[in-house]
Parts: structure tokens; sequence; C-alpha cells
């Protein structure tokens, strides 16, 4: 395939796709790209077919409305693709697209794009010591990362996704085989009576993913999940894939098993041990306009002798705007070159009150703070510093936002974002 890039009135670029063509005497749309976006983004609208002129015009009409949307053009040398930019703002609906040709020539592909009101909303979910990310957006396709323990599954996850209507939820990825990851995607899909393979069972409608099939599996969680996962078609997760959830939301694959995007992939270890499945976590790069999201669950990045995933991993997907902490805070990750190349303004720490592991480590709190990073915990972590063992509560840099249960992040034009507590304040931020 051949690219060309071109300039929408000069500060617009888009990606023009050239595809051979056979000869034709009658002009019409084959199809119109994307199918769909969010009111507040500007979105380049591709329409793909035979016959387009130089100066052509996109028309765009919704439903029996008598005013039209008239869109300038680029059209590729073939005359096979014309691409315009769809501008913030407009009325959300299903609109009919019309490529109208100088001499008055059109074709019509009906109902071929749809504008939804609002924008992605995110939210960091307090499971404890676990990890749990739910995104959704305008057009109400949802996707968990995670769910915590099977207790956090139970009492935090479910109750959250049904009191929006997203249970269960349009697409699951498990990042990898650990009880505080995968136990309450376990609850998910066995449906309350805890058996899979039932018609009470919450499968999603569209995919799931894991890191692996397969791995070692000795732990009676671990065993459930196998069931419950085969019934319900799971397979691993691919490198580079991209999960679209409609209206300009994308959740693209980043890392599983040790391949990273760039080309690089690394042992992750003895996939028995605890690090080793670890580094196999299948990470992943939200986005929503110019907005970047990382959530990587327990990614590795060389601290305490483990492999460093993070850094190759972050040459490749920098810059990310919100940051979900590696392994809970753990000193295993979150590591310098990482922050830097990603420059993250805000972070969210997911780690249990007065947990066994003294997560999140000071020496990562300190990280974040050195790079500006806005900090947010669904708990204050260590409190008791002696019953834990830990020897000191943790560390709070000035401005640490801790003890706030869900953080819920929101967007609607994919340039600023909001961040905060569920139910509190939030502050708002711009990408850069």
């Amino acid at each position: 395939m051949n690219y060309v890039r071109v300039t929408h009135l000069g500060a617009v670029s888009l990606l023009l796709l050239l595809g051979a063509c056979g000869p034709t005497s009658d002009l019409f749309i084959e199809t119109v790209v994307p199918a769909d976006s969010a009111t507040g983004l500007e979105t380049t609208l591709i329409v793909h077919g035979e016959q387009f002129q130089p100066n052509a015009r996109i028309h765009l009409e919704h439903g029996g409305s008598t005013s039209v949307v008239v869109l300038p053009s680029h059209v590729n040398e073939d005359g096979t693709t014309a691409a315009a930019l769809v501008p913030s703002g407009m009325e959300a609906g299903t609109y009919d697209v019309t490529l109208v040709n100088k001499g008055g020539t059109s074709r019509t592909h009906q109902h071929a794009f749809t504008l939804y009101d609002g924008g992605v909303e995110i939210t960091f979910l307090d499971v404890g010591q676990g990890d749990s990310t739910f995104v959704r957006s305008p057009r109400g396709d949802s996707l968990l990362k995670d769910a915590g323990t099977p207790e956090a599954g139970e009492t935090a996850v479910i109750p959250f996704l049904s009191r929006l209507g997203a249970l269960p939820p349009t697409h699951i990825i498990t990042s990898h085989r650990h009880n505080d990851h995968m136990g309450g995607v376990v609850e998910i899909l066995e449906g309350p009576n805890g058996e899979p393979g039932t018609s009470n069972d919450h499968h999603p409608h569209g995919l799931l993913l894991h890191n692996r099939d397969s791995p070692p599996c000795d732990t009676l969680i671990c065993k459930r999940y196998e069931a419950a996962a085969g019934v319900a078609g799971a397979r691993p997760a691919e490198l580079g894939e991209t999960i679209s959830l409609g209206a300009g939301v994308e959740v693209e694959v980043v890392a599983v098993n040790g391949a990273l995007l760039g080309g690089i992939t690394l042992d992750p270890g003895d996939e028995e041990s605890l690090e080793g499945e670890n580094a196999s976590s299948v990470a992943v790069v939200i986005t929503f306009g110019d907005l970047r999201v990382f959530v990587g669950g327990d990614l590795t990045g060389g601290g305490n002798e483990t492999v460093d995933m993070e850094t190759p991993l972050s040459a490749a997907i920098a810059p990310i705007h919100v940051l979900r902490v590696n392994h809970h805070g753990s000193a295993t990750s979150t590591n310098e070159s990482f922050l830097h190349n990603l420059e993250p303004a805000a972070s969210v720490v997911s780690a249990g009150l007065d947990n066994p592991h003294c997560h999140p480590h000071r020496s990562v709190m300190k990280r974040l703070q050195s790079v500006g990073a806005h900090i947010f915990l669904t708990t204050p972590g260590i409190v008791d510093a002696v019953a834990t063992g830990c020897g000191e509560p943790t560390f709070m840099p000035p401005g640490a936002v801790p003890e706030h249960g869900h953080i819920r992040m929101e967007s609607t034009d994919g340039r600023s974002y909001q961040i905060g507590p569920l139910e509190g304040e939030l502050i708002e931020l711009w990408v850069e």
C-alpha cells in the first residue's frame, strides 16, 4: 500500500489511502470510515469509491433536516478516496454521506456516519489490593481490564457495573493470572450461581482476552478462571490489536507476554514465578482524540531484579497523559526512564489499605513527584507502619490525593480531561 500526506486548510494532516482500482464509468461510494465519532472531536471522514473528481465536496445530511453540512475534501489521484474534516460541535445523530462532483453528479451512502454526544469515561476502581479499570465510550460500548480479587469482584466491581447497566461489559481483558487481577473476572464470568456454562453466566458480548493460554495453573482461582474463560471463548491478546469501543475510543494492546510495541520481544522469565507472570502482563493504551491513557497491569521495570519491560515499551508509546501505575506502586516497576519518556500529567495508584506488600513504595512516589505528575490513590496505602512491618507510612508528596475510593476521568473533546474522586471534585488538565 502507498500513502500520501496532504494538508487540510494548512493545518490538519490527513492520511489518504491509495488503493488500486479497475476501470469504471460510474460514480459510486463503497465505504465510509469511521462509522461514528463523538460530537466533541474533530474527525477525519474518509470515503472510498470510484470516479471522485479533485474538487468534489462531501455533504452530510442529518435525518429529515433541511440543512446540509458541506465539507471540502481532498481526493487522491485515482479518484478512489476522498477525505474531509468533520468539525467538532456538530449535532448528534445519524447522517447520510453524499459525495458531489463539480458537474453535479452525486452518490449518497445513507445512514453512513453517526455522531454521539458525550465523551470517554474511565473509572479506576477501588478494589483494595488489586487492580481494575473500566472504560466506556459515548456509544455505550465498554471494556473492563481486570477486576481485583474474587471478593472485590463481588463487592465492588459487579455492583458498579450493574449500576451502570454494563454487566457484562462489552469486552474484558485479564492482564495476567494473579488473584488480585483475575479473581473478580471469575466472579463476573461464572455469574451468580458460581458455575461456568450455565444460563446466568456473564460473558462479554465482544472479546475476552488474556496474556496467554494454559500457563501453570495450580491455584483454585486460576483453575476456576481457566474453566470459565474456556466456556466464554477467551483467547490470548495479540500485540498491536485494537479494540474499538466506537465514537473515537480505542484500546490498543501494546505489550503481551513479553512482546512489546516497537518490535522488541523480551523473555519475561520463569512463567511459574510471580515476577515472570507479572512481566507477561497485557498492557494497553486507551485513546480518545489526542488523549492517551496507559494501563499496564503488573508490568515490570527492572526493580528487584525483574525484567525491564517498561523502558523499551515507553519509547514506543510516548506520550502518555494519564498513567495507571504498574504493580500497585511496587518497587519492581515505574522506573525513572519509563516516567521521563511518558511524562504523565496524572497518575493513579491502586493499593490496599495497610497491605502486606508495603505498596506504594516510597521510591515510586518520589519518582512520580519528580516528573510533576498529579497523584491519586484509591486508598492511603500504609497507615499502620508497625502492624504491617513496613517501617513507615506511605510517603505522600504535596498535592497527592489519597483515600478517595474509585477515581474517575472523563473527556468530551480529546484535548482536555477531568480527573478526581468518583463522588468528589475533579481537576481539569490539558493534553500538551
